[in-house]
């Protein structure tokens, strides 16, 4: 992280990130919170997972509604999703984004996909109304999911800035890493405060073992 002048600040996005990369982003955010004009730098080799993908749509929507700006530099094509990502204003919309991320899985699987379809469609709009209900700010609320061919595992993933990072692993504690990490998990999470995203990622593994959402 570097000043670029007296109003600009640089952010450098992680090349490989995902969900083990949000803590750490969650901190780079806070610490150029106050900046009015911040500028992602984004190598064209990055690997955006869709947790990282919504970490990202959830922190440019945040500084939108706080009027600041945000550009971004970088390979434009890594970035065209990010664009198209629509944030979860409603009810509704949490169901039309739960029914696109079943049919793009449903399209991935093919015959082989009812019962993950399924669970995937109930998780993700139990999810968006989460959301919808219970942020400050649901209009940086943002859903993306994949499907990892080599590994046969489904990552589903939502953001969104208006829910503290200490409530969300006060809840969610797995989220925070190893269970013998427990002080530092408190530590950011204080150093971090209460406006910075909120991280939520799904596997196959994770379903399986019947969390709650």
């Amino acid at each position: 992280m570097k000043k670029r002048s007296d109003t600009a600040a640089e952010l450098h996005v992680p090349s490989d990130f995902g969900p083990r990369g949000a803590m750490e982003w969650f901190r780079a955010v806070r610490a150029v919170d106050e900046a009015p004009i911040v500028q992602w730098s984004i190598d064209e080799s990055v690997r955006l997972s869709p947790s990282g993908l919504v970490l990202l749509s959830a922190a440019r929507a945040r500084r939108g509604e706080l009027l600041k700006t945000t550009r971004i530099a970088g390979e434009r094509a890594t970035l065209a999703a990010l664009v198209e990502l629509e944030p979860i204003l409603d009810l509704g919309t949490a169901r039309e984004l739960a029914s696109a991320l079943g049919a793009t899985l449903e399209h991935a699987l093919g015959e082989e996909g009812t019962a993950p379809v399924r669970a995937l469609r109930f998780v993700a709009e139990e999810l968006g109304a989460n959301v919808v209900q219970h942020s400050l700010h649901p209009s940086t609320g943002f859903g993306a999911a994949s499907f990892d061919r080599a590994t046969r595992r489904i990552e589903l993933s939502f953001a969104d800035a208006g829910v503290g990072v200490l409530a969300s692993l006060a809840k969610r504690p797995e989220f925070g890493g190893s269970s013998r990490a427990k002080p530092e998990r408190a530590r950011r999470a204080r150093d971090v405060g209460g406006e910075a995203p909120r991280e939520r990622a799904r596997d196959a593994a994770e379903t399986e073992r019947g969390q709650d959402p």
